[in-house]
Parts: C-alpha cells; structure tokens; sequence
C-alpha cells in the first residue's frame, strides 16, 4: 500500500470498487432476462437500457444539491450498498416465481440506475476529502482503474452466472457484493466538511451549480465533450448485447466476457494515464483519448457491415481506452478547480448533460433498429463517435490551464 493514502481511502476504494461491480454484474444479468428470457424485440430492449440511464434527467440535479449540504457521505452511500442487496432479492423473488416481465424490468432498472445516482455523487465528492489535492490524479487514477477492472469483470461473471445458475441465483450474489460494500463505506472515517455558512432555497443552490459548470469554460467544454461522446456510446450500448447475440452468434454464456475483453482498453488507459499526462502533458492525453474514440468509431462501423466480431472486438477495446483516458483528466480536473460547497452540485450538472443524452441515444438506437437493423443502429453510433471525437479535439483548444 502507497503510505500518502490513509486507511480510510482503502476502505472507501474496496467499497467502491466492490458496488460497481455488483451493479455492472445485475445490469447484464437485467439485459440476458431481457433478451433471452422474455426475448423481447429491439426498442423494448433499448428502453430498459434507456431507464438504467434516465435517473440523471429526473433526481441528478436536486439530489447534487442534498449531498452537498451532508456533512458526511458515508452513512448515504452504506444506504445505496444496502438498497442494492435488497434489488437482488427482489429480482431473484420475480425470477422463481415467474413474476418477471419488460414493465419490472424497467422499474428496477430505473431504480438501480437512481442508486447509481446517489453513489456516483457521493462517492466523487468524498475522495477530495479523504485525499490531498497534489494526490487527486493519483487516487482518481487508482479508484478509475479499479472502476474499469470492475465493469471488466461484472458482465462475463453475469452473463457466467445467468448461463450456469440462472437469474435467479445469479441475483443474490448481487445482493452478497452489495452487502459487503455497504460494510466497508460503513467502517470508512470521512472528515465532516465545515458548516455551511448560509443556507439558500434550494433551487437556488441547484442553479449556482450549473451557472459554476457553464461560466467555466473548461468544464463547460468538457461537459459538452462528454455529452457528444456519450450520445454515440448511448445508440451502440443499446443494442449491444442483442448485436452480440443475434448478429455475431457469440453465445450467451461468453457475451459478458467478450464485451469485457474489448472493454480492456478502457483498463489500461486508466492505469497508464496519470504517467502519460506527467510525461506528455494533460491536453495531449485529452487529444488522444479523442482521437482513439473517433478511431474506434471508425472500427466499429466496419464491423457492423462485416459483422465481424473480431473487428468490433478490437475497436470497442480502442474505444474504451479513448474513453479511460478523458475519465481520468477530467474527474481530476473539475475536483481540483471546483469549491467543496459546490462539489456535489457540480458533478449532478456536469452529469445531467453528459449523461443525460444517453438514454436519448438509446431510445434512437431502438428505433433505428426497429426500422432497419440493429446493425445499422450500430453503424449510427459509430458514425456519431468518429464525429464526437473530432469535436472533441476541437473543444480541446480551450484547454491551457489543464497544464
């Protein structure tokens, strides 16, 4: 262990890393039941996709502002671990007593995805606390790293475990992670934050958050950066599974582990990016990650006229190491310009827009295919990728003081 973190740190990255993977774990499982269960068409399937992303646009805003005024976090984020034990026996109930249809399947999706919320807020306005500002790069850097390896490893032990025990074993091993991610956030010491000197309505506090995020250029261009990005991401994660399946033959059991080997690249963009932005400068890292993600889109629209699984495989792996990249410099980044006051309400902003495009992208995803294919509803997001990467070197120019 690195002696510049302190214990709590550790607990906080155990947990951390422990729920995400959990969740990335309930989420393949939630799309296998949908397409391999129910066998349900494209746009239902794009729209429980949808609802696991839909939580930003409905509580991101309000709950940024609830969390910055909490003096402690942990008790919060032990809450979220708790509820998400209590998701997997409730999918595990649905399952064996064949209760489970599509309008279950979007409510828990919905509501593991407003959990999501709470974590994702939560959990990046506690690392500043926990951590001092010449280490953020180095602890983001450490915390992504492991948030990738855990979005690695949940799909194919999902899809493993809906092959081998089914859904509904597969769900109380969710609600066994959970439960233990909840312990650790609950062991964790986090400092208090001062007392708020001056309580305003909420509503006000929520636009100071977004007039912070838009009035600075940087985060505004990163913000929006983002969203272009995410956008393309949303129209190809939609239909993911089911172009996997249907279009590439690869079978159930294996779709967990292939998306996860592609999603490789996304690992070793976070673990070497903290190098590379020492060695070659920030703006330089932030231009390559674009750069690979526009490549990638390149790739994938290949593979999506080919149906070539090798082909797509390697792109998506470029894709996710473009993608580690920017999550690094600029998670990095917005804690260190950003108050503490406004630490919350800054990442539900930046979120809300960047985010908040994806569910817009996959109800389109699940209309393209409707209407033609679900290949060509890949080639879409493709085409939008190579274009988001290129807007995004273009954003990058207002980039100076990320050196």
């Amino acid at each position: 262990m690195n002696s510049n973190f302190s214990r709590s740190f550790y607990l906080y990255w155990f947990s951390d890393a422990s729920l995400i993977t959990s969740v990335a774990f309930v989420g393949v499982i939630i799309q296998l039941i949908a397409v391999e269960t129910l066998v349900l068409d494209p746009s239902a399937v794009s729209a429980i996709v949808a609802a696991q992303e839909m939580a930003w646009l409905v509580i991101g805003l309000p709950l940024g502002v609830y969390i910055d005024r909490l003096r402690r976090k942990k008790k919060l984020l032990s809450l979220v671990g708790l509820a998400q034990v209590a998701i997997g026996f409730t999918i595990a109930f649905l399952v064996m007593n064949e209760l489970v249809n599509f309008v279950w399947l979007i409510a828990l999706s919905f509501v593991i995805a407003c959990l999501g919320v709470v974590f994702e807020i939560g959990s990046q306005t506690m690392i500043p606390r926990l951590v001092e500002k010449p280490l953020l790069v180095k602890a983001n850097s450490r915390v992504g790293s492991t948030q990738t390896a855990a979005q690695i490893l949940g799909p194919p032990l999902g899809s493993a475990a809906f092959g081998w025990l089914g859904p509904g074993i597969s769900s109380l091993l969710h609600s066994g992670v959970s439960a233990v991610s909840a312990a650790m956030m609950g062991a964790t010491r986090e400092p208090a934050a001062d007392e708020r000197t001056k309580a305003k309505v909420w509503w006000r506090e929520l636009v100071d958050g977004l007039r912070y995020v838009f009035i600075t250029y940087e985060l505004r261009n990163l913000t929006l950066a983002s969203a272009a990005v995410n956008f393309g991401g949303g129209l190809l994660q939609a239909v993911l599974v089911m172009f996997l399946i249907r279009d590439l033959d690869v079978p159930t059991a294996s779709v967990g582990l292939f998306v996860s080997v592609g999603a490789l690249g996304g690992l070793v963009g976070v673990i070497f990016c903290g190098r590379l932005a020492e060695r070659f400068g920030a703006k330089t890292v932030l231009n390559s990650s674009f750069i690979s993600i526009a490549a990638a889109g390149v790739g994938i629209g290949i593979s999506s006229l080919l149906l070539s699984e090798w082909v797509f495989g390697l792109s998506y792996m470029v894709f996710n190491f473009g993608i580690g990249l920017f999550s690094i410099v600029s998670m990095a980044y917005r804690q260190a310009v950003c108050p503490e006051e406004l630490m919350g309400r800054m990442v539900s902003a930046t979120r809300l827009v960047s985010w908040g495009v994806i569910p817009i992208g996959a109800l389109t995803s699940g209309m393209l295919a409707e209407a033609a294919s679900v290949p060509m509803a890949v080639l879409s997001g493709a085409v939008l990728l190579v274009v988001a990467g290129a807007l995004g070197v273009l954003f990058s120019r207002a980039f100076g003081r990320l050196e």
